[in-house]
């Protein structure tokens, strides 16, 4: 099955990724926030480029960024981080 890099699917990714991040200030989650930052600004120097499967690529470490801290922020704040 196809799977284009769209504008749609980096639009929806970079949605989701912000929420989740205004979710990990909110509860105060252990995050890089400067390695953050720098996903942030390559994943749209990237798609400004019109390079996205480079900018898909870092909305990813960016997801994974923010993975480990919900999980670590889960595992020492016994509750679920994540959006509901």
């Amino acid at each position: 099955a196809e799977c284009p890099i769209d504008d749609a699917l980096i639009d929806r990714l970079e949605e989701l990724t912000r929420r989740t991040q205004e979710q990990a200030i909110a509860q105060a989650w252990s995050v890089d926030w400067n390695a953050l930052a720098g996903l942030r600004r390559q994943a749209s120097d990237s798609r400004a480029g019109g390079n996205r499967t480079a900018a898909l690529r870092k909305l990813g470490e960016i997801m994974t960024l923010l993975g480990e801290a919900a999980r670590y922020f889960r595992k020492t704040a016994g509750t679920t981080p994540f959006l509901h």
